[in-house]
């Protein structure tokens, strides 16, 4: 007889709102939760919160001294009023909707993270019902939210919905920025986007063009590095832009502005199709999607080429052809019919049928990275038969796996004979390659593990690790060893007849006290050493997988001697690790493996070495226990350093140097074997004295036996504090990051070769984060591994276990040590607060730029790197700083930490000329500052290296034709300044805008008034009229807990002041120095050379104009040019006049006369030209003729009547092998004159030139003197260097002799007594 159930349910509800109602009551105590959600708290009881959300669960479940106290929980990202609306949804099921609808969403997404499945199901179908508007209005917003979770799949859908009926409203929304480059991705990969191809590509560069940092929209103003960013923010996209289905005028205006970030193949091809295009259609070569052939246009007779490059939705030339024979209804968006079809048969063979789609039932579908292990088995658990898709990012491969039986979240191995794992892959054009893999291994076919085990067909794929091995099946699927997934589907699947219960489908059950597998030779009961023979034993049935195995040994053991022979040195206790099935292991197996590891003989210990002993103590059929290791790899300090040894194993008197002697052994144990069995009678009855008995059976026995790997640490006494801190780190994060399969980021910029030597058994050493990770890896995660004995633990002398008076001693091991601590122990505090951590946390290797918005900021290239640790020196200084900035540039400074006063006018390469010159008198603000400094950092030049990147950034400006330009822009990204003192530690400010005059700059030490009485402090803070301070996140902290606050040594470090700035360029190397010393100097320098033939030139004229184009461009069109005209056996002209003018930006003209009879023909001719101004001026200065020292004298003469000779003083000594250039110009007429200028003499202070007319083509008796009075300028140019030839820019290496050009000065037209001889004459001086 049943009872009756009395249903009481409403007053149980009506109580329940009641305990809410009494919840809002102030005097109300009956709660033990106090959850904080911004400046709100809330009430609540833990029994509810855990019953009716998951997430709370969790959160309690997790926090400590859950029944001694109250909880105080925190909870981000939800405000206060939605917070209220779930909370009362807990308690009652109710909660009223809020009338804004921003509102209604963001409780929409609290509901999700607080799991509250009801109300995430109710405000979902109510915003797709009801809020239409809204949602379109926020498309981006609502879309980009529910692919971040499963549960929002139905809007994620509906979403997708709009998408492909109005693109327009994600494609020209005002927040178009903020969508995720992933999602952007997908969506101008759909085929449904009902955009023309030059929107989506006009929309895309709005895109990238707004991402941070902010590129400019003109890609003409762009620099290098801003070229480089667009092409990094677009590459991704480019494939998928079919370009030549867009018009010629888009083309021009919206696409070519840009061909210098898309790839030049592509622009070679587009300039074709465009310029040329006479019906010609693009190369086959050019990047295309098609991702079938329904979305390919027949060729027609147009001009449009035949790409089939349309969209869906944009007319097609004909509907496609569609097969009516099958179901238009897509059973997967992943794989097409024929894939499908192709599974189908793989599951059920022949028992197929037409009707295979109705065989698949979808069960979950969306973003990989939104799905948990968690909602995988929520989801797909307990369904039967299941078939998982997976697409693979960034490529067009399909993996999946089938399971023909049931996920329960078991976290055991599934023995199956017919799950298999397959590919498709396509090549874009409707032809797939399939790989079929069937499984090889029943045993291990599938792993089913749960919320912190993978899921994995085998060892081969493990889909939330995302590792691939070809393993237990059949087939190798993929080439790599890593994947990751973008988007899956998980389908049911209808049992085929197949599948019945006489496949012997089970669980292997892993044993807790017997955790992994054991084998060597020994594995089949024979000693054979052919590892290779054929057996029938089975691989090992688990993975390493991502995530602790519970209960699994990571290998099986075998010793070196693995056939089983004594001979040789039984002290080789190095084990290697391979596969086996603990389930074949046998009794005789057990006895082998105690035989082979003497696991039943005593120890024979000396202190440096420890030996088996020659006969066995117990039997060996007794228990043999195999576990992993769980505990923490062990320290021992002061590493067989007998003076210090406290190891009582130890014989001194026996002590040699056979032991190698460190600072510190590490042992990583990864297993413990222990043993127990009975006495042998032989030893029972051993009436032996001791000497005799240790002599046969050792001293100990170990019950014992821990099996890792060890490492020793060398020099770490001699080492600094800050190198042992950076060297704990870095081994604490490997082993976890190995151990634990988890990813801890290192800073891998500090390189190992600066710290102690880390060294393993073998004498390898482990100088890179690579070798130390490999290392790591293969004790904890390979399959087969080199391990050795590495401790003996539990011993118990011999001498008692035949006397039956057993009293174990610890431990022992090879040598001899000072002190024992766990890796935690003695790691401490290292892993947060060394050097490593504060590089990455604090941008140690970075600069400081002067930014355009009056600011500054940390660079995000990294320019250093360490050669040596720099000197960190521990300060627990505090003071109060008061500092009244008098000019706004000294206030600047001081608002960016850096206190001592900088000339930056005198740094190069700062721009903003506000920060620079900024000097004038600023009294409005006087800064108010206490610092508490934990650490100064000292970055001595001594100590660093430029980093390779910045180094050669460096090295290819300086040797490029624009090195102040391309120069500014690496120091723009690097940074203007390099801290060579850093301060770190806890500050506060306070900014006054009224201080009296009584008041001056001062700094007052806090630490030594407080420790006499805090009132001084206070006192003064109340003269100032401060009540409070801010920190640099802004928050308050008053006066009264100020005290509080500087005693606390819990709060976060953060850097306090810059100090000993110095430029950025000023760490470059020596040589690099001097380079960029040169071009800083503004003196005129060669900035460019080249050769131009004549050959369009009329040789029957007299006068020429030749123009003359240069490459790259100039910034200004103020310089000057010389040159000459050259014949084509490279000799000078005399006869012909060369001049310059109408300079532009591009380049400028030659003017070339004839001023004598001559029978050369000018078009085989070449015009040897050279550019001089200041570099600083054009930006351009190539590196060929950068020796030259150059100075320019410009000035103005008369020419009078019968007089020929002029002499021109010279504004610096002359000296032997200069080169003078000169060229004459007559400014009143704005004409190149008729005449010759040569060069008679010179001195070293004095120049003398000869000027004449030029006769030809005038009377036979017409005079070569000066007819009248003619002003004329004279721009002359003077080269001053050892080297005695012109590199040519533009004709490769060529190089031509200074004499082709201009005048050398030669001991031949030298003449020391020049100025006897004019001192008569008038001179000119040079300017």
């Amino acid at each position: 007889m049943t009872a009756d159930i009395v249903d009481l349910d409403l007053p149980l509800l009506e109580d329940l709102k009641n305990l809410y109602k009494n919840l809002e009551k102030d005097n109300n105590n009956d709660h033990n939760v106090i959850i904080k959600v911004e400046h709100a708290n809330f009430k609540a009881d833990s029994v509810i919160l855990k019953i009716r959300s998951e997430y709370f669960c969790n959160l309690i479940n997790g926090t400590t001294n859950i029944f001694n106290k109250k909880i105080t929980l925190e909870i981000s990202d939800i405000s206060p009023t939605v917070f209220s609306l779930c909370l009362r949804y807990i308690y009652t099921g109710e909660f009223s909707l809020p009338e804004k609808d921003d509102v209604i969403f963001d409780l929409f997404v609290a509901a999700e993270k607080l799991k509250l499945i009801g109300m995430v199901d109710y405000l979902q179908n109510y915003l797709i019902e009801k809020k239409t508007s809204w949602i379109e209005n926020n498309l981006i917003k609502v879309y980009q939210t529910s692919l971040k979770s499963i549960s929002f799949r139905d809007l994620q859908y509906y979403c997708d919905a709009i998408i492909k009926r109005k693109p327009e409203l994600i494609f020209t929304s005002s927040v178009f920025h903020t969508l995720e480059r992933t999602i952007l991705l997908n969506l101008i990969k759909r085929e449904d986007v009902f955009l023309s191809e030059v929107e989506i590509w006009i929309n895309l560069t709005k895109w990238a063009h707004e991402q941070e940092p902010p590129i400019d929209k003109d890609p003409r103003k762009w620099n290098t590095f801003d070229t480089l960013e667009f092409v990094k923010r677009i590459t991704d996209f480019v494939p998928y832009i079919r370009f030549f289905t867009i018009s010629s005028e888009d083309y021009f205006s919206c696409v070519r502005p840009y061909k210098d970030a898309l790839p030049q193949n592509l622009v070679k091809d587009l300039e074709k199709y465009y310029l040329v295009r006479k019906g010609s259609s693009p190369p086959p070569a050019l990047p295309r999607i098609m991702r079938s052939s329904m979305y390919f246009q027949s060729p027609t007779k147009t001009n449009t080429p035949n790409v089939g490059l349309q969209r869906r939705g944009i007319a097609l030339a004909k509907p496609p052809k569609i097969n009516r024979s099958v179901s238009l209804k897509p059973v997967s968006t992943l794989i097409n019919i024929r894939q499908i079809k192709r599974i189908s048969r793989w599951i059920y063979g022949n028992e197929s049928g037409d009707n295979y789609t109705k065989n698949f039932l979808l069960l979950a579908k969306g973003n990989w990275d939104s799905l948990t292990k968690e909602s995988f088995h929520s989801l797909c658990d307990n369904k039967g038969p299941t078939l998982i898709l997976a697409r693979i990012d960034n490529t067009n491969e399909i993996i999946g796996g089938y399971n023909p039986n049931s996920w329960t979240s078991s976290n055991s191995w599934i023995m199956s004979t017919d799950s298999f794992i397959f590919s498709f892959k396509s090549d874009g054009s409707g032809i797939d390659s399939t790989i079929f893999s069937k499984v090889i291994n029943p045993y291990a076919a599938i792993f089913d593990g749960s919320s912190d085990m993978d899921v994995s067909f085998g060892l081969d794929l493990l889909l939330f690790g995302g590792e691939y091995k070809h393993e237990h099946y059949e087939k190798r699927l993929m080439d790599c060893d890593n994947f990751k997934i973008k988007d899956f589907e998980v389908f049911r699947v209808k049992k085929s007849n197949k599948d019945n219960t006489n496949n012997n489908f089970s669980r292997l059950q892993l044993s807790g006290s017997l955790p992994g597998s054991l084998s060597g030779s020994w594995i089949d009961g024979n000693e054979s050493d052919d590892t290779n023979s054929n057996s029938s034993r089975l691989p090992l049935p688990f993975p390493s997988p991502k995530g602790p195995l519970l209960g699994s040994l990571p290998g099986s053991l075998s010793e070196s001697l693995i056939d089983g022979n004594e001979s040789g040195d039984n002290n080789n206790n190095f084990l290697l690790f391979t596969k086996g099935s603990w389930d074949s292991m046998t009794k005789v197996n057990f006895q082998q493996m105690i035989h082979q590891l003497k696991l039943n003989h005593g120890l024979l210990i000396d202190g440096y070495n420890i030996k088996s002993s020659e006969h066995a103590i117990f039997m060996n059929d007794g228990e043999l226990n195999v576990n992993l290791y769980n505990g923490q790899p062990i320290i021992y300090d002061n590493i067989n350093d007998s003076v210090s040894s406290e190891n009582f194993f130890v014989d001194k008197n026996n002590f040699n140097n056979i032991l190698q002697s460190s600072d510190v052994c590490i042992n990583f144990p990864v297993t413990e074997i222990t043993y127990r069995g009975d006495l042998l009678e032989s030893f029972s009855k051993c009436m032996d004295n001791d000497e005799n008995l240790h002599k046969k059976y050792g001293q100990y026995f170990a019950r014992n036996t821990l099996i890792g790997g060890n490492l020793f640490i060398k020099n770490l006494n001699s080492a600094s504090q800050t190198q042992i801190d950076v060297l704990k780190s870095f081994l604490f994060c490997a082993y976890n990051s190995a151990k634990h399969s988890i990813k801890i980021p290192v800073n891998n910029l500090f390189t190992l070769d600066l710290l102690p030597k880390i060294v393993t058994l073998d004498g390898e050493e482990l100088d890179t984060h690579e070798k130390l990770s490999k290392w790591m890896n293969n004790l904890y995660r390979e399959e087969e591994k080199s391990i050795s004995i590495i401790a003996y633990n539990n011993l118990i002398p011999v001498s008692q276990l035949r006397n039956n008076t057993v009293s174990p001693v610890d431990e022992s091991q090879p040598g001899f040590f000072k002190e024992k601590l766990n890796l935690e122990e003695w790691v401490g505090d290292a892993v947060n607060n060394n050097l490593a951590s504060w590089i990455k946390d604090f941008h140690l290797f970075q600069g400081l730029i002067f930014n355009k918005d009056y600011g500054m900021e940390i660079s995000k290239k990294i320019c250093i790197t360490f050669i040596k640790i720099p000197e960190i020196n521990p300060s627990d200084l505090s003071y109060l700083k008061i500092i009244k900035p008098s000019t706004k540039l000294e206030n600047f400074l001081i608002s960016h930490n850096i206190y001592s006063p900088y000339n930056l006018s005198s740094f190069p390469f700062i721009k903003n000329n506000n920060i620079k010159s900024d000097a004038e008198s600023y009294e409005d603000c006087t800064h108010i500052l206490v610092h508490c400094e934990r650490y100064e950092i000292l970055l001595n030049k001594e100590n660093i290296k430029l980093s390779q990147e910045f180094e050669y950034a460096i090295e290819e400006a300086l040797n490029s034709m624009k090195p102040l330009k391309i120069l500014q822009d690496i120091f723009n990204e690097y940074g203007h300044l390099f801290p060579q003192r850093i301060i770190l530690g806890r500050s506060l400010k306070n900014i006054l805008h009224t201080l009296p005059n009584s008041f001056a700059s001062e700094t007052i030490n806090i630490r030594s008034e407080s420790s006499k009485s805090s009132e001084p402090l206070m006192t003064r803070l109340d003269k100032l009229n401060i009540s409070y301070f801010l920190t640099p996140k802004g928050r308050i902290i008053e006066k009264n807990v100020l005290s509080e606050w500087i005693q606390n040594p819990n709060n976060l470090m953060e850097i306090i002041e810059f100090d000993k700035i110095v430029p950025l360029y000023k760490i470059l190397k020596e040589e690099q120095q001097i380079k960029v010393d040169g071009l800083l100097q503004n003196n005129y320098r060669i900035l460019m050379t080249g050769i131009t033939d004549l050959r369009d030139l009329d040789v029957n004229d007299i006068e020429y104009y030749k123009r003359i184009n240069i490459e790259p461009l100039l910034e200004d069109e103020i310089y000057e040019v010389y040159g000459s005209v050259i014949s084509k056996n490279n000799s000078k002209l005399e006869g012909i006049y060369v001049n310059f003018g109408s300079y532009d930006f591009n380049g400028f003209f030659a003017v070339i006369k004839k001023l004598e009879e001559t029978k050369i023909d000018i078009s085989e001719c070449n015009v040897l030209w050279m550019i001089v101004e200041k570099p600083s001026e054009l930006l351009v200065f190539s590196p060929s003729n950068r020796e030259f020292h150059v100075e320019c004298i410009k000035v103005s003469i008369v020419l009078q009547p019968n007089k020929s000779n002029y002499y021109i003083t010279s504004s610096f000594p002359l000296t032997q092998g200069n080169a003078i250039f000169v060229h004459a110009y007559c400014p009143s007429t704005n004409y190149e004159p008729d005449i010759i200028i040569n060069l008679v003499k010179w001195s070293h202070d004095y120049i003398n030139f000869r000027v004449t007319k030029s006769v030809y083509n005038e009377p036979n008796n017409s005079s070569t003197y000066i007819e009248e009075d003619i002003n004329l300028d004279l721009h002359i140019c003077i080269l001053c260097s050892d080297y005695k030839n012109l590199k040519i820019d533009n004709n490769g290496e060529v190089e031509y002799s200074l004499d082709l050009t201009g005048y050398v000065l030669t001991k031949d037209n030298f003449n020391e007594n020049l100025f006897t001889e004019i001192k008569e004459v008038d001179i000119t001086s040079g300017s």
